[in-house]
């Protein structure tokens, strides 16, 4: 893999991996990644071995996002249909950001309040051959991967953001052999990612940051999820959310009420050959909108009960089913991930 005219990195920061050739399997070709120092795991993750096939399924859970992917149409009515709408990494702690470092891609330059979530570059990224390799085995890793790798660019745009990257507080920028990469020879390797156009990359990386209230509204419309990512550890604190609306829902209600009340009340003083204009349709308006109201509370009630009741049924059949393959010895690390609700998710 030498050949320098056709490799998509041409400037590393790492030469730690290289791509090796591995014969034809269905009349393609076939590739591995192998460290040059004779370790077996990938750098910087060493729960991953190099050559045991699992390769592929942990970069597939490291960089692909498919639920924002699914939710890229709709974006455009919650989120700037902009890939450049990503502010430096100082620009954070002008905004009263706390940057939360984060390993999820999901959630990477997603921002909720006072908070955003950033994904740090795993040591890999910086070594050529990994993407020779990821090009030539997965097209949508690639994509995914090479997007990220976009945002930084924009992230990391004075030595401020650079030195605040490296510090020991975040670490989203690997150290290279003990030793953090100059901010110069950094920006010389970015470049390489700072042209890349949207049709090259995922379509999660045609935006830039997110905001983290609006997707899980729309998680529930799209997605067909309660949320995009549970921030709340307690479905109390998931629940109060609403309570706001409901109060104001009622006293609107409750002084559309009042006020129908008031008018009747004052029309009864009158004598009954004054009833004339639009008053009758008023006072049957005024007879069905309160059956009308007490429909409607009557509906949210028991939806809130449902809902409650499918929860309660969902989080069982979960914990029956983990602990079930557990007592048959199907579960360990490899099957279990974290979801984007924080919680465990089985993959038998």
């Amino acid at each position: 893999m030498e050949d320098h005219q056709s490799r998509f990195i041409n400037l590393e920061l790492s030469s730690s991996l290289q791509v090796i050739e591995a014969g034809k399997l269905g009349g393609e070709k076939q590739y591995v990644l192998r460290r040059r120092d004779g370790q077996s795991w990938l750098p910087g993750q060493p729960w991953v071995k190099l050559g045991s096939g699992t390769e592929l399924e942990y970069f597939r859970r490291e960089f692909l996002a498919p639920e924002l992917d699914r939710m890229v149409p709709y974006l455009w009515l919650i989120a700037t249909p902009s890939a450049i709408n990503v502010t430096p990494l100082h620009h954070q702690t002008a905004r009263s950001r706390e940057v939360l470092v984060t390993e999820h891609p999901g959630l990477h330059g997603v921002w909720y309040r006072d908070k955003i979530f950033i994904k740090p570059i795993p040591p890999y990224l910086l070594c050529g051959d990994f993407w020779e390799y990821i090009r030539r085995t997965d097209e949508a890793v690639f994509k995914s991967a090479a997007g990220f790798m976009r945002t930084y660019c924009h992230l990391i745009q004075y030595e401020t953001d650079f030195r605040k990257a490296i510090g020991p507080e975040l670490q989203l920028i690997p150290a290279i052999d003990g030793e953090a990469p100059t901010f110069d020879r950094f920006v010389a390797f970015m470049e390489q990612f700072q042209d890349l156009p949207d049709s090259a990359l995922s379509p999660r990386y045609s935006y830039g940051f997110l905001r983290l209230s609006r997707l899980n509204y729309m998680a529930l419309l799209v997605l067909g999820k309660l949320t995009y990512f549970h921030v709340y550890p307690r479905w109390k604190d998931y629940l109060s959310r609403f309570v706001a609306p409901f109060i104001t829902l009622f006293a609107i209600l409750a002084t559309i009420l009042n006020c129908m009340q008031v008018a009747l009340a004052a029309k009864s003083l009158q004598p009954p050959e004054s009833l004339d204009g639009d008053w009758p349709r008023f006072i049957d308006f005024c007879l069905w909108f309160p059956v009308a109201v007490i429909i409607l509370i009557t509906m949210l009630l028991i939806a809130m009960c449902t809902f409650l009741a499918v929860m309660v049924i969902k989080t069982r059949i979960a914990a029956r089913r983990t602990l079930a393959l557990m007592g048959k010895g199907f579960l360990n690390r490899k099957h279990v991930s974290i979801t984007m609700h924080g919680n465990k998710q089985v993959n038998p």
